[in-house]
């Protein structure tokens, strides 16, 4: 099978050009690995957070006693660090949660595309496991993307592309070879049983001759030898026949 592709360009092209082939890893684990660490952090400045409102409502300074109760005292700028401890870690916390909320949605998205179809992705199989096609420029394990974990981003789309096994093509030429080949003869001898005009009957036998030869020559690998020799016997074969069954052979 050849590929008119060319590395990431031609691959994203063939991707672009086929809705269907935009199929890709879904990393699953990475991202909920990644969804744990965001929540052990924030779980981590939670903890922090609450120390440190604790801290200031016990305190000895009134004005940080008072950030339970005045957001505004809690914001302003103070002269010291001590005092501006708890506003800095909410603003932390804030990112953080900012992050991991984001990330979340991601996520939940990524979950919510669809498998993508089974054709679609063994043609992307296909084309990665060729010779010719993605081992060429996508070593292991990155050409293990559409082995599992993988979503479609189009699956309304088709690609409009299949698969052909060399060996189930090679299988059913050989079928379809052998099938003409057995019904031609008799074929060409029906022909030539019901047509009694002599000029006719040449004509059959240039007809059914020479597609033999093509059968041979499109579905096998017959040398010229082999061809010439089938076909001469197959002319033979009605040649005699109209010699055994034409009007001056039947005459007493």
């Amino acid at each position: 099978m050849t590929y008119p592709i060319s590395g990431y360009p031609g691959f994203a092209q063939l991707l672009g050009n086929n809705g269907g082939l935009a199929i890709f890893r879904r990393f699953a684990t990475l991202n909920a690995q990644n969804l744990l660490y965001l929540q052990a952090e924030l779980s981590k400045l939670e903890d922090e957070l609450k120390d440190l409102a604790i801290s200031d409502s016990q305190s000895s300074d009134e004005k940080r006693r008072s950030f339970q109760f005045n957001i505004r005292d809690l914001k302003c700028i103070h002269n010291d660090s001590i005092s501006s401890r708890q506003w800095q870690k909410i603003l932390e916390i804030r990112a953080k949660l900012k992050e991991y909320n984001e990330t979340m949605l991601q996520h939940a998205q990524l979950y919510a595309f669809p498998k993508p179809n089974k054709h679609d992705l063994a043609v992307l199989r296909e084309w990665y496991n060729d010779p010719e096609g993605g081992r060429i420029f996508m070593p292991m394990p990155e050409g293990d993307a559409w082995n599992e974990d993988v979503t479609d981003l189009d699956p309304d789309a088709t690609t409009g592309l299949y698969i052909y096994e060399d060996s189930a093509f090679n299988t059913s030429t050989s079928v379809i070879n052998m099938v003409l080949s057995s019904l031609l003869p008799p074929a060409s001898i029906f022909a030539l049983y019901y047509v009694h005009s002599t000029v006719l009957r040449l004509v059959i036998v240039t007809i059914f001759s020479g597609t033999l030869t093509a059968c041979l020559a499109l579905f096998t690998e017959a040398k010229k030898v082999e061809i010439f020799a089938a076909t001469v016997a197959l002319a033979s074969v009605q040649v005699v026949f109209i010699g055994t069954n034409s009007p001056a052979a039947k005459a007493p």
